[in-house]
């Protein structure tokens, strides 16, 4: 998988899905990290762009700003084909980092504005707990999802499985970014679904 740290004296090391290292240097390591934090810094302010141009309330303002975000994470489903050195060079691995950052840029603006969506319904005493059974709620998703996967990889690298092209273990990776590439979009519609319009919660 990419990332992770390299045990031949690089500062960064990124692997493509054939296993075959590639060096990140220092620099380019610097411009990635900037390029994700402005982005950010720039999404996470889209709510309140919303409401100055359309006079929406918060919360119709930032579930079309979600929305927007859950629509980048989608590009994932190009980081591993993208990711081919033989089809695309040498530099192939550029393709997924920057199709990885983005979507990790969406997902940090999407987190940033789910914890954000408590707050535009509920009162203040309660704005605690509900975060607090989110975070349990998302700790064990995350729990249960890594452990999932670990499970897919070892499954599908044991009976060299095949997936839209993939076979082994790069199939299991491919099936993991095809679940992270449409949770959001799915989140998006569940929370739709389950609050359609905007009503303040009152609690007695």
């Amino acid at each position: 998988m990419y990332g992770g740290s390299s045990s031949s004296g690089h500062p960064h090391t990124f692997r493509t899905f054939t296993d075959s290292p590639q060096i990140l240097h220092g620099t380019d390591a610097y411009l990635c990290a900037l390029c994700h934090h402005d982005v950010v810094r720039l999404w996470r302010k889209l709510p309140t762009i919303i409401i100055n141009k359309t006079g929406k309330n918060p919360y119709a303002a930032r579930m079309q700003a979600m929305f927007i975000f859950a629509l980048f994470p989608l590009l994932a489903l190009f980081a591993q084909p993208l990711g081919n050195k033989e089809v695309f060079g040498e530099q192939a691995y550029w393709f997924p980092i920057i199709i990885i950052g983005i979507a990790g840029a969406a997902h940090q603006s999407w987190s940033a504005n789910i914890y954000s969506v408590v707050g535009d319904m509920f009162p203040k005493s309660t704005i605690a707990t509900i975060v607090g059974i989110g975070g349990m709620a998302g700790g064990i998703s995350s729990f249960l999802i890594n452990m999932s996967s670990g499970l897919l990889f070892d499954y599908a690298d044991k009976t060299q499985m095949v997936f839209l092209g993939f076979q082994g273990k790069p199939a299991g990776y491919f099936i993991i970014f095809c679940v992270c590439a449409v949770s959001y979009l799915i989140g998006w519609c569940i929370m739709k679904a389950l609050v359609p319009k905007y009503k303040p919660i009152i609690v007695d």
